[in-house]
């Protein structure tokens, strides 16, 4: 199950399908933990205990490494879908890479601002040519279709 749980992104990637801005625009706006645990007791209703954690950027959310370990505690697979920002933050990095099942890092130049490290790790992976299947948010502001992307 894909779950967003911020609206808030550092990057503000002119192609972003959720229009996600940099910290400060939609501080509000993370995924409380009580929600949280309803989407974990749903996805394990579902007996199909994979999570897909996305956002905006996922690790903007105050409560991510907590919510990394609820779905652990649970013996459910955390994939974190990210931008790859947290991999400048030692502490941040350190925790991550050791807590989540899986790490999609998208880091394609024509759409993210800056490049963020590349690491060789188990369970890491990096996205570095984004296909585009359909542009939204402000990707159709932006003409990105328009451009060939």
């Amino acid at each position: 199950m894909l779950v967003k749980i911020t609206k808030v992104c550092d990057m503000g990637c002119t192609h972003c399908m959720e229009d996600a801005l940099p910290e400060g625009v939609f501080s509000a706006e993370h995924m409380t933990m009580d929600t949280y645990r309803q989407v974990l007791d749903y996805i394990m209703w579902t007996g199909y205990p994979i999570i897909m954690i996305s956002g905006g950027e996922p690790t903007k959310n105050p409560n991510v490494l907590k919510m990394i370990e609820m779905a652990n505690r649970k013996d459910i697979q955390p994939f974190l879908l990210t931008n790859g920002t947290f991999l400048e933050n030692p502490e941040l990095k350190e925790v991550i890479l050791g807590s989540a099942a899986y790490i999609q890092v998208t880091n394609d130049p024509r759409y993210y601002p800056r490049k963020v490290p590349v690491l060789e790790k188990n369970g890491l992976s990096y996205e570095h040519n984004l296909r585009v299947v359909s542009p939204f948010g402000r990707a159709v502001e932006n003409n990105l279709e328009e451009n060939g992307y």
